[in-house]
């Protein structure tokens, strides 16, 4: 496996995502009076209308920020006559200064009072004028720094700049913000003195008309933290826009807020695919309908889809969400991504967008606390469950949505029995309603778990599940340092609760033996009550959602057909060429026939064994999510890929190819698994816990396996035994040898390939091992090797050119590709030597690449390679369609 395919993606049907642009540096913008040419898009926070003001004429439009390790830098848009701008700053710096009530001041006094918001600084400008900056320390009382601070502007009707240190907003030395500091800003038009806002940027409700000078209350600002790592240094690479001019207000919304969502510099529409409470690790959860704005609709289990309003005229869309004050679902966190109407996604650079609710009550909120049971505690049976409120009109209590408590009157205690709930996370909801009409919302966390019997497994129990003859099915899951597991399934109804396996201690297993009755039955394991999966020992799985083939790991469910009378082999009498006297034949059961299967396959064994084919190399024929794939993605390593067909359907290949003489080979990718693989699910990047996944990274981005744990060897061991022996497979080509590597002391490729030989002592181990070492096959059980030096000196020859470091013409390097001891080896039988396989164009197009090549010349050229390859020392390999001259790219 090399690092790019042939034809296309490793795995069909991959997400499109729209691409983000983030900052990667600190930016520092011109204090010019100039926001063109050094403002980016994404630094451009507010778009306010310049038609909202009622004084027309008199406009705030646009306000930018960014910062850089020492400065905070602001920019307004505007337009003036013969009024002021005013910019208020939160800091954030929870010191005793600032005013909510900015009446009283001796600079700039204006009849606007803040909710949510302490005025700590003010920037104010009139007309002309070039401005002052002012730490406002209490209600009456200003300091003026604007000699600390940098500004320039283009008059009235222009644009003003600013640039502020952050030792001057926080008076922690040159560079320093408390950690985890987070800005507000609001920008208003006010006229003189004593006069309220007549326009806001974002906007504000209470913005009175032109003929009204009364108090403007303001509650609604722009915000953004800019040290989230808390390191107490302001962060580069962040959009103040939070991600490609997405942003919202306010940045932590109480319950009964709403909260608008604005995306900036859009030319299409799309939705917001949403959901709640994904803060809580243990993924997203869909909101109650009550939550859902006008037009949304499900998209699945877990998130809704709302439209977005807009774009309008200046390439803005907005959605707003809430309130949330259900007590079936206290919201902890708003998780969304933008699908836009051209079927591309904004996840926010893979990490999804979240805004985190405030459930701190606000003044003259009731106050509400759980007090029992303990926060995660882990309970087997009845609890009591007590709340305490203070300035509550009433409470309620519910175990995740059900009802279990209400009342007006303390105390708020009650008796809950979990029996009927399933095993697993429980959220513990309340809300106490204040006299003000507003709620409080308080929850915790706890795990309802069954009582597991410790006690030892049948002797010789395996892996996965065993028929075992009698209507009984006996599980078993390796699983180590989970607290509990169950099975669900179709003779359970699907009950995450019925079957509660046991623990076998000594093993360290899981295991199970249930009464299925006989016939086809499909599972899961429940790990822990948060996660279904399928059995990672799974010989058959069902993978589709409505007829279609899908590949979402919580999809696939595992099948085993109890009772079934066996396949009846009628290959006892086969025995495979020696090795020397192989002639493969690589190919991909989706790409060799017309309907893409074992049986298209089958039916052309005929046409194979005529060519001299005496060994078929199948490209992964195990299953893989989605419909279509080449395989080097997998899943699951013992169950056939359905798409393909049925376990005795592929048994029914390989008996008929053992008929014809014909020895079948399976790419065994070891390298790593797809993410959707139950066998990597099960603790995730929780490398510590995992027994088979390490932290190490691979050129294809997948999980990688630890083939120095003795976990790995033992997974691996299964998986080669299972295929030798269900399915009498004569050979192994092991995918991507050196990136797993190996030693003397049976890691890495030495542990399967010593497993394989244990199994069948005439299996043929091949590795593609590139470049390849010809100590892997004299210090493991490997016997071959795909040829590196044949391939690269004859794609060269053919190409009259360069091939990944080989040369036309070479003719020593050619006299040693096309004898296996060039290279130091000993046999024959140790190299396999080829010019097509699917990690590579067809020699027709490859020669076609140099220009003094043509099409005639080229097919020449591929006969000529046919030719080297079958009379050159080594087994031969053929690619599917290489026979009778292939020539795409």
């Amino acid at each position: 496996m090399r690092v790019l395919k042939r034809g296309g993606s490793l795995v069909a049907g991959v997400l499109l995502l729209a691409t983000l642009v983030f900052p990667t540096t600190f930016s520092s913008p011109v204090i010019d009076g100039a926001i063109s040419g050094d403002w980016s898009g994404d630094e451009w926070i507010l778009d306010d209308s310049n038609t909202d003001s009622p004084w027309q004429g008199n406009e705030v439009d646009d306000v930018y920020l960014t910062w850089d390790a020492d400065n905070l830098y602001l920019a307004i848009r505007h337009s003036l006559n013969n009024n002021g701008i005013v910019l208020y700053l939160d800091a954030g710096t929870g010191a005793a200064d600032g005013s909510a009530d900015v009446s009283g001041l001796d600079a700039w006094p204006r009849n606007i009072q803040f909710s949510g918001f302490t005025a700590e600084f003010q920037y104010g400008k009139w007309n002309e004028q070039g401005g002052n900056f002012y730490h406002i320390l209490n209600g009456t009382t200003t300091d003026d720094l604007t000699a600390q601070v940098e500004i320039a502007t283009a008059g009235a009707n222009g644009e003003t700049e600013l640039r502020i240190p952050w030792n001057t907003l926080y008076g922690l030395g040159a560079g320093a913000v408390p950690a985890g500091a987070s800005l507000k800003l609001v920008a208003t038009m006010v006229g003189g003195d004593d006069t309220g806002a007549h326009d806001s940027a974002p906007d504000n409700a209470s913005v009175p008309p032109a003929d009204v000078f009364g108090a403007t209350l303001l509650d609604n600002f722009y915000v953004i933290t800019v040290d989230q790592d808390s390191d107490g240094l302001p962060d580069s690479g962040v959009s103040p826009g939070m991600g490609a001019g997405v942003s919202w207000n306010p940045l932590t919304p109480n319950p009964n807020e709403f909260v608008t969502i604005t995306i900036t510099n859009t030319t299409q529409g799309g939705v917001l695919h949403w959901g709640v409470n994904g803060i809580d690790g243990e993924g997203w959860q869909q909101p109650l309908q009550g939550y859902w704005p006008a037009g949304t609709v499900a998209a699945n289990d877990v998130a809704v889809e709302t439209p977005l309003d807009g774009p309008n005229a200046n390439n803005i869309a907005t959605v707003t969400l809430g309130p949330f004050t259900d007590a079936r679902q206290v919201v902890r966190s708003i998780d969304f991504v933008i699908r836009w109407d051209d079927g591309t996604w904004d996840n926010n650079n893979n990490t999804d967008y979240r805004i985190i609710t405030d459930l701190t009550p606000q003044p003259g909120d009731a106050t509400l606390e759980f007090t029992e049971p303990a926060d995660s505690a882990v309970v087997t049976g009845p609890i009591t469950v007590t709340v305490t409120a203070s300035g509550e009109t009433s409470v309620e209590m519910r175990a995740d949505t059900v009802l279990i408590h209400s009342g007006s009157t303390p105390p708020y205690t009650t008796t809950w029995d979990p029996a009927g709930t399933d095993y697993g996370t429980v959220f513990l909801q309340a809300r106490a309603q204040a006299a003000n009409g507003r709620y409080t919302m308080a929850w915790r966390r706890i795990t309802y778990e069954p009582i597991v019997s410790h006690e030892p497994a049948p002797a010789g129990i395996k892996r996965g599940a065993t028929d075992n003859g009698d209507g009984t099915v006996t599980f078993a899951l390796f699983a180590p340092g989970k607290s509990f597991v169950t099975i669900k399934g179709d003779w359970n109804n699907w009950d995450p609760n019925a079957e509660v396996m046991n623990h076998d201690d000594a093993l360290n297993l899981w295991w199970k033996t249930v009464n299925t009755g006989n016939g086809v039955q499909k599972y899961q394991y429940v790990i822990e009550g948060k996660k279904s999966l399928a059995d990672p020992y799974s010989r058959d799985v069902d993978w589709t959602v409505d007829g279609q083939e899908n590949g979402l790991y919580q999809n696939a469910k595992s099948v085993i057909d109890v009772g079934a009378a066996p396949f009846v082999w009628s290959d006892g009498d086969y025995v495979a060429p020696p090795h020397n006297k192989w002639v493969i034949y690589e190919t991909h059961v989706g790409d060799f026939s017309e309907t893409g299967d074992f049986e298209g396959m089958r039916a052309k064994l005929s046409y194979l064994a005529e060519l001299g084919i005496n060994a078929i190399e199948l490209m992964p024929p195990y299953e893989f999510p989605g419909g279509q794939s080449w395989g080097y993605n997998p899943a699951f390593h013992m169950a056939v890929e359905s798409v393909y067909g049925t376990p005795d359907q592929f048994k029914a290949l390989v008996n008929d190819a053992h008929n014809l003489g014909i020895a079948i080979i399976i790419d065994m990718v070891f390298n790593h698994m797809d993410a959707s693989a139950p066998l990597y699910q099960l603790y995730e990047n929780d490398f510590a816990a995992s027994p088979w996944f390490h932290d190490q990274t691979n050129p294809w981005g997948f999980p990688d396996m630890d083939h120095w744990s003795t976990d790995t060897h033992d997974y691996t061991r299964d998986v080669v035994e299972f295929w030798i022996n269900e399915y009498h497979v004569d050979g192994f080509r092991y995918d991507a040898t050196a990136f797993i590597g190996w030693d003397t002391n049976g890691n890495g490729v030495a542990s399967f390939t010593q497993a394989a030989r244990n199994a069948k002592a005439d299996i043929y181990n091949m590795a593609e091992h590139l470049p390849q070492e010809t100590a892997l096959v004299q210090q493991t059980e490997t016997d071959a090797e795909w040829h590196d030096t044949f391939h690269d000196q004859m794609k060269a020859n053919l190409r009259e050119g360069q091939f990944e470091g080989s040369f036309y013409p070479d003719l020593d390097r050619t006299a040693q590709a096309i004898h296996y001891n060039g290279d130091g080896f000993a046999t024959a039988s140790e190299v396999i030597n080829y010019t097509e396989s699917h990690d590579e164009q067809r020699v027709i197009w490859e020669a076609q690449t140099n220009p003094n090549i043509d099409y005639n010349a080229a097919v020449q050229k591929s006969r000529l390679g046919a030719t080297v390859l079958f009379t050159s020392a080594g087994v031969p390999m053929l690619y599917h369609g290489q026979e009778f001259g292939e020539d795409t790219e």
